[in-house]
This record gives structure tokens, sequence and C-alpha cells, in this order.
């Protein structure tokens, strides 16, 4: 695992109050026999703490009417509310990925949810409209939109209240994109699908994630063709409104997850999401894995999620 210091100017981190420091090259040196992951564990660090344990089962919430899709899962902590207590709890927004297509669903990331809810943090891991073959624009981008819009309403279908100060977003693929464009919503312009924020995301950690669609479709993704209904120059404004790449600074701090040997989504996304996020003043660290490609993302126990999960947790305590 090789880790790339973020490089905003000081004048930046101070303005933001921002007094982490970030993982050091030497404390990501190589995949090694776990992928480096202690080291990133040790610097990003966890929600204190007991020991995590197993989280219930979710809470299905609806946050709007139009589709079915239109739901997503809830999880808490073990034990949430058993004391007659509504704790206050950070929010995660998780995002599945599957080609932005209706052949996806939430469930791929139902694992990993329970696991980041058993570390304290309340899980809401959300279903959209995907692409039926037809182009999915903008309903895909509205419904995550809206979904994490939500967020401050979710105290009342579980016994919690929801820390609107704190709500991170996270995401594997197609949803790495996603989660990216959400935390650029407030850079997005007036009248743009999801450009009325009503909830402010705080960090975003995107895993395997798209963030230059016109890049993918010139790379030979087959996906970003039928999600925008047609090419980049058949739809040139649809494929800057979509790539979060465009759509820099965010004002939040960012982790970027890689795989190097990734032949689905090559690496070059990751590398061009961080250089215009850093010449924008962005505080983006950018996490490149060796040996890792498309998948173990969301497979608990794999070093990739092990270190993915470090990172959003690290988040959650700054």
């Amino acid at each position: 695992m090789r880790h790339e210091d973020p490089l905003p100017p000081p004048a930046a981190r101070r303005a933001r109050g921002e007094a982490r420091r970030p993982i050091g090259r030497r404390a990501a040196l190589g995949l090694g026999a776990a992928l480096g992951v202690p080291a990133l564990l040790g610097a990003c660090g966890a929600l204190p703490g007991p020991r995590p344990r197993e989280a219930g089962e979710p809470v299905r919430v609806p946050y709007a009417r139009a589709s079915a899709r239109q739901f997503g899962h809830l999880h808490l902590p073990p034990g949430t509310g058993e004391d007659r207590t509504r704790p206050l709890l950070p929010v995660v927004v998780v995002v599945h990925g599957g080609g932005w297509s209706s052949g996806s669903h939430l469930t791929g990331t139902t694992d990993i949810s329970r696991d980041l809810a058993s570390h304290g943090a309340a899980v809401w891991n959300i279903e959209y409209r995907g692409d039926s073959g037809f182009g999915s624009w903008p309903r895909t981008y509205e419904d995550v939109a809206a979904a994490v819009d939500f967020v401050p309403l979710l105290g009342a279908f579980a016994p919690f209240r929801p820390d609107v100060g704190s709500v991170h977003v996270t995401g594997n693929s197609a949803g790495g994109s996603l989660a990216a464009w959400v935390a650029s919503r407030t850079a997005l312009p007036a009248g743009a699908p999801g450009a009325r924020v009503r909830q402010r995301v705080h960090s975003c950690v995107p895993l395997c994630g798209v963030y230059d669609l016109a890049l993918a479709y010139r790379e030979g993704d087959r996906y970003v063709r039928s999600l925008l209904g047609g090419t980049p120059e058949e739809r040139p404004l649809e494929y800057r409104l979509a790539s979060p790449a465009a759509h820099v600074p965010t004002g939040i701090p960012v982790t970027v997850l890689h795989g190097r040997e990734d032949d689905v989504v090559p690496v070059r996304q990751a590398e061009t999401y961080a250089r215009a996020a850093r010449r924008a003043g962005d505080p983006v660290e950018l996490v490149l894995m060796d040996g890792v490609g498309h998948g173990g993302w969301t497979d608990l126990g794999s070093p990739v999620w092990e270190a993915s999960r470090a990172a959003i947790l690290g988040h959650l305590r700054r």
C-alpha cells in the first residue's frame, strides 16, 4: 500500500481549523502480509469504546415515495435505545456499487454497514433507482441526494438522534463515484440535479470509484454511456455534472482508496480526482494498494475492507 500525502496549502488548513497530521508515506509501505493495514489502522484509529459487537436487524425507512427503490436500511450500534435513551450518533451514509444498474441492490453493502454500526455509528445504507438500459440520469443522482438530505429525519424511525454535524459518506465502485459526487454537491452549479443541499456531509471515503465519467468512457467503461444516455460528445453537460472531479473544492476531507491492479476502474480515476482536488485546495488523501483489484472492498475480514473501515472511522474522530 502506498499513501500519498495531501498537499493543500497550510493557510487553507488553518482556515478550515484542521490540526490533524496526514498519514506519512513511511506509515503505509507496501502490501506485505496484510496490505500494510496495521499502519493505516494505527494512523486512522477507530471510534473509542468497547470491542465491536454484532449489530441487530436494520430498520427499513423510505426517504421518498416516487419509487419502491427509494428507501434505505438504518443500522444502529448494538443496544441502542435499550436504556430508553436516545443517544446522539454520527451517521455514515453507505452507497452500493454495481454499475449504476437497476440490477444492483443495497444487499451488497449490508455486511459492511453492520460492521460500521458495530463500531458505534448509525449507518444509512441507501437504495436508489438505477439504470435499466434507458439511462438513469438524473434519477439516480436525485435519489442519492434525497437520501442524504433525509438524514435529519432518521431519528423518527429509531431510538437515536442523528448528529447532523457529523455525517459522512462512503461507497464502492459506482457507489464510490456517487459518494464523491455527494461530497461535491456544494460546488455544483445552481439548478443542477442535487445542487440544493439540505444536509451537508463532513467527510467522504470513496472506494475504487469513478470520478471523471468522460475519461471512463474513453477508457472503455461499459456502463457510463447507458447511465448518461449517450457519449461525452452527445451529452457533454451530463458528463460534467455527474463527474466529481469537475466539482472541486468540496471543502471537506476526502480519503480515496483504490487498487493499483484494478482492471475494471483504472487507478487513473483516483489519481485524476486527487490531483484536481489538491489543486483546488482540498485536503485529499490518496491510498493506492499494490496487488489489489476491483474486488474485496465489501468483504468483511479482507485487508482492503479493514483499511477502508479504518479510514471511515478515522474521519468520525476528527
